[in-house]
Protein backbone atom coordinates (compact mmCIF):
# COMPACT_ATOMS: atom_id res chain seq x y z
CA UNK A 1 0.00 0.00 0.00
CA UNK A 2 2.85 2.37 0.94
CA UNK A 3 4.60 1.75 -2.39
CA UNK A 4 1.45 2.26 -4.47
CA UNK A 5 0.83 5.62 -2.81
CA UNK A 6 4.38 6.77 -3.55
CA UNK A 7 4.05 5.71 -7.19
CA UNK A 8 0.90 7.84 -7.60
CA UNK A 9 2.93 11.06 -7.37
CA UNK A 10 4.14 12.49 -10.67
CA UNK A 11 7.91 12.94 -11.02
CA UNK A 12 10.03 14.57 -9.92
CA UNK A 13 9.30 12.98 -6.55
CA UNK A 14 11.37 14.05 -3.57
CA UNK A 15 12.10 11.02 -1.35
CA UNK A 16 11.17 11.27 2.31
CA UNK A 17 13.86 11.18 4.94
CA UNK A 18 13.84 8.15 7.27
CA UNK A 19 12.28 10.24 10.06
CA UNK A 20 9.56 11.67 7.79
CA UNK A 21 8.82 8.20 6.42
CA UNK A 22 8.20 6.77 9.84
CA UNK A 23 5.89 9.66 10.78
CA UNK A 24 3.91 9.27 7.56
CA UNK A 25 3.65 5.48 7.94
CA UNK A 26 2.53 5.80 11.58
CA UNK A 27 -0.28 8.14 10.50
CA UNK A 28 -1.47 5.66 7.85
CA UNK A 29 -1.44 2.77 10.35
CA UNK A 30 -3.44 4.80 12.88
CA UNK A 31 -6.04 5.61 10.22
CA UNK A 32 -6.34 1.94 9.24
CA UNK A 33 -6.63 0.92 12.90
CA UNK A 34 -9.42 3.46 13.50
CA UNK A 35 -11.38 2.20 10.51
CA UNK A 36 -10.99 -1.40 11.62
CA UNK A 37 -12.15 -0.67 15.16
CA UNK A 38 -15.21 1.22 13.95
CA UNK A 39 -16.24 -1.66 11.69
CA UNK A 40 -15.81 -4.23 14.47
CA UNK A 41 -18.12 -2.59 16.98
CA UNK A 42 -20.63 -4.99 18.56
CA UNK A 43 -24.13 -5.06 17.13
CA UNK A 44 -25.63 -3.75 20.36
CA UNK A 45 -23.20 -1.23 21.79
CA UNK A 46 -24.05 1.00 24.72
CA UNK A 47 -24.92 4.68 24.40
CA UNK A 48 -22.01 6.96 23.57
CA UNK A 49 -23.26 9.83 25.72
CA UNK A 50 -24.73 10.28 29.20
CA UNK A 51 -27.44 12.47 27.64
CA UNK A 52 -30.36 10.19 26.84
CA UNK A 53 -33.19 11.04 24.44
CA UNK A 54 -36.50 9.34 25.30
CA UNK A 55 -38.72 7.57 22.78
CA UNK A 56 -42.44 6.95 22.59
CA UNK A 57 -43.46 4.41 25.22
CA UNK A 58 -40.60 5.35 27.55
CA UNK A 59 -41.17 7.19 30.81
CA UNK A 60 -39.46 10.06 32.59
CA UNK A 61 -38.92 10.35 36.29
CA UNK A 62 -39.16 13.94 37.56
CA UNK A 63 -38.05 14.98 41.04
CA UNK A 64 -37.88 18.38 42.77
CA UNK A 65 -35.18 19.19 45.30
CA UNK A 66 -37.40 20.94 47.87
CA UNK A 67 -40.71 19.15 47.25
CA UNK A 68 -40.01 15.50 46.46
CA UNK A 69 -43.69 14.57 46.81
CA UNK A 70 -44.53 16.68 43.77
CA UNK A 71 -42.54 14.47 41.44
CA UNK A 72 -43.29 11.11 39.92
CA UNK A 73 -42.89 8.85 36.92
CA UNK A 74 -44.80 9.74 33.75
CA UNK A 75 -45.08 7.73 30.54
CA UNK A 76 -44.65 9.22 27.06
CA UNK A 77 -47.49 8.49 24.65
CA UNK A 78 -47.28 7.56 20.96
CA UNK A 79 -47.23 11.25 19.93
CA UNK A 80 -44.23 12.07 22.11
CA UNK A 81 -46.24 13.94 24.74
CA UNK A 82 -46.08 13.37 28.47
CA UNK A 83 -48.63 14.53 31.11
CA UNK A 84 -46.90 16.52 33.84
CA UNK A 85 -48.35 18.10 37.00
CA UNK A 86 -49.18 21.83 36.63
CA UNK A 87 -47.96 21.86 33.00
CA UNK A 88 -50.41 19.49 31.32
CA UNK A 89 -49.26 17.65 28.22
CA UNK A 90 -45.78 18.53 27.00
CA UNK A 91 -44.02 17.47 23.78
CA UNK A 92 -40.56 16.15 24.71
CA UNK A 93 -39.71 13.58 22.04
CA UNK A 94 -36.75 15.45 20.50
CA UNK A 95 -35.17 16.53 23.81
CA UNK A 96 -32.33 14.80 25.63
CA UNK A 97 -32.13 14.75 29.42
CA UNK A 98 -30.07 17.96 29.61
CA UNK A 99 -32.47 19.90 27.40
CA UNK A 100 -35.48 18.45 29.20
CA UNK A 101 -34.09 19.43 32.58
CA UNK A 102 -33.54 23.01 31.41
CA UNK A 103 -37.05 23.20 29.91
CA UNK A 104 -38.77 21.92 33.05
CA UNK A 105 -36.74 24.22 35.27
CA UNK A 106 -38.02 27.21 33.26
CA UNK A 107 -41.61 25.99 33.05
CA UNK A 108 -41.87 25.14 36.75
CA UNK A 109 -40.28 28.39 37.94
CA UNK A 110 -43.67 30.04 38.48
CA UNK A 111 -45.46 27.13 40.20
CA UNK A 112 -42.48 25.71 42.11
CA UNK A 113 -39.86 28.48 42.46
CA UNK A 114 -36.27 27.96 43.62
CA UNK A 115 -36.26 24.29 42.79
CA UNK A 116 -33.66 22.03 41.28
CA UNK A 117 -35.35 19.70 38.82
CA UNK A 118 -33.99 16.18 38.41
CA UNK A 119 -34.94 14.22 35.28
CA UNK A 120 -34.21 10.61 34.45
CA UNK A 121 -35.28 8.69 31.33
CA UNK A 122 -36.67 5.20 31.93
CA UNK A 123 -36.57 2.90 28.92
CA UNK A 124 -39.43 0.53 28.21
CA UNK A 125 -38.28 -3.07 27.76
CA UNK A 126 -40.01 -6.46 27.76
CA UNK A 127 -38.61 -9.45 29.61
CA UNK A 128 -40.21 -12.71 28.49
CA UNK A 129 -39.69 -16.45 28.63
CA UNK A 130 -38.40 -18.49 31.56
CA UNK A 131 -38.35 -15.71 34.17
CA UNK A 132 -40.37 -15.48 37.39
CA UNK A 133 -42.38 -12.38 36.46
CA UNK A 134 -42.40 -11.78 32.67
CA UNK A 135 -43.73 -8.42 31.55
CA UNK A 136 -42.92 -4.79 30.72
CA UNK A 137 -40.35 -2.92 32.79
CA UNK A 138 -39.02 0.63 32.84
CA UNK A 139 -35.26 0.76 33.39
CA UNK A 140 -32.68 3.54 33.45
CA UNK A 141 -29.67 3.88 31.15
CA UNK A 142 -27.36 2.04 33.55
CA UNK A 143 -29.42 -1.16 33.36
CA UNK A 144 -27.94 -4.07 31.42
CA UNK A 145 -29.33 -7.42 30.39
CA UNK A 146 -28.60 -9.20 33.66
CA UNK A 147 -30.18 -6.34 35.64
CA UNK A 148 -33.39 -6.52 33.60
CA UNK A 149 -33.71 -10.26 34.17
CA UNK A 150 -33.23 -9.65 37.89
CA UNK A 151 -36.02 -7.03 37.77
CA UNK A 152 -38.28 -9.75 36.33
CA UNK A 153 -37.71 -11.87 39.42
CA UNK A 154 -34.74 -13.73 38.04
CA UNK A 155 -34.54 -16.80 35.86
CA UNK A 156 -36.69 -19.85 36.64
CA UNK A 157 -35.02 -23.19 37.43
CA UNK A 158 -35.69 -24.32 33.87
CA UNK A 159 -34.31 -21.13 32.32
CA UNK A 160 -31.24 -21.11 30.09
CA UNK A 161 -28.88 -18.19 30.71
CA UNK A 162 -26.43 -19.41 28.09
CA UNK A 163 -28.69 -18.45 25.16
CA UNK A 164 -30.58 -15.28 26.15
CA UNK A 165 -31.92 -13.44 23.10
CA UNK A 166 -32.27 -9.68 22.65
CA UNK A 167 -34.43 -8.38 19.82
CA UNK A 168 -33.99 -4.75 18.76
CA UNK A 169 -35.42 -3.02 15.68
CA UNK A 170 -35.74 -6.25 13.72
CA UNK A 171 -32.30 -7.56 14.69
CA UNK A 172 -31.55 -10.27 17.22
CA UNK A 173 -28.47 -11.40 19.11
CA UNK A 174 -27.92 -14.28 21.51
CA UNK A 175 -25.65 -13.90 24.51
CA UNK A 176 -24.35 -16.13 27.27
CA UNK A 177 -24.74 -14.27 30.55
CA UNK A 178 -22.86 -16.95 32.50
CA UNK A 179 -19.74 -16.42 30.40
CA UNK A 180 -19.99 -12.66 29.78
CA UNK A 181 -21.73 -11.40 32.93
CA UNK A 182 -19.65 -8.20 33.01
CA UNK A 183 -19.87 -7.38 29.30
CA UNK A 184 -23.54 -7.93 28.48
CA UNK A 185 -24.95 -5.07 26.42
CA UNK A 186 -26.84 -2.11 27.80
CA UNK A 187 -30.49 -1.92 26.90
CA UNK A 188 -32.30 0.45 24.54
CA UNK A 189 -35.92 1.54 24.33
CA UNK A 190 -38.18 -1.17 22.95
CA UNK A 191 -35.78 -4.07 23.53
CA UNK A 192 -37.36 -7.51 23.92
CA UNK A 193 -35.48 -9.98 26.08
CA UNK A 194 -36.30 -13.67 25.88
CA UNK A 195 -34.91 -16.28 28.26
CA UNK A 196 -35.41 -19.74 26.69
CA UNK A 197 -35.99 -22.96 28.60
CA UNK A 198 -33.22 -25.49 28.89
CA UNK A 199 -33.58 -28.61 26.77
CA UNK A 200 -35.39 -31.63 28.17
CA UNK A 201 -32.12 -33.50 28.53
CA UNK A 202 -30.48 -30.60 30.37
CA UNK A 203 -33.45 -30.32 32.73
CA UNK A 204 -33.78 -34.05 33.39
CA UNK A 205 -30.25 -35.29 32.85
CA UNK A 206 -29.49 -36.08 36.49
CA UNK A 207 -32.80 -37.91 37.00
CA UNK A 208 -32.23 -39.86 33.82
CA UNK A 209 -28.72 -40.80 34.89
CA UNK A 210 -29.97 -41.91 38.30
CA UNK A 211 -32.63 -44.08 36.63
CA UNK A 212 -30.05 -45.66 34.33
CA UNK A 213 -27.76 -46.46 37.26
CA UNK A 214 -30.68 -47.97 39.21
CA UNK A 215 -31.74 -50.15 36.28
CA UNK A 216 -28.15 -51.19 35.68
CA UNK A 217 -27.84 -52.20 39.32
CA UNK A 218 -31.01 -54.29 39.15
CA UNK A 219 -29.87 -56.01 35.96
CA UNK A 220 -26.46 -56.71 37.45
CA UNK A 221 -28.08 -58.23 40.52
CA UNK A 222 -30.23 -60.54 38.38
CA UNK A 223 -27.25 -61.67 36.31
CA UNK A 224 -25.19 -62.44 39.41
CA UNK A 225 -27.93 -64.65 40.75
Amino acid sequence: MFVSILESFEPPFRPLSPGQGWIWLTGVLCLVSACASSSSRPLFSGPASALVTPKSGDAIEVRFSREPDRGGTFQIDDTGEVPLPFLGRLQILELNTGELRALLTRRYEEQLPNQTVYVRVLRKVRVLGAVTEPGVYFVDDTTNLADAIARAGGVRPDGNLTAVRIRREGREVTTNIKVAAMSVPKLESGDQIFVPRRTWLARNGMSLLASVITVAGIVAGIVVR
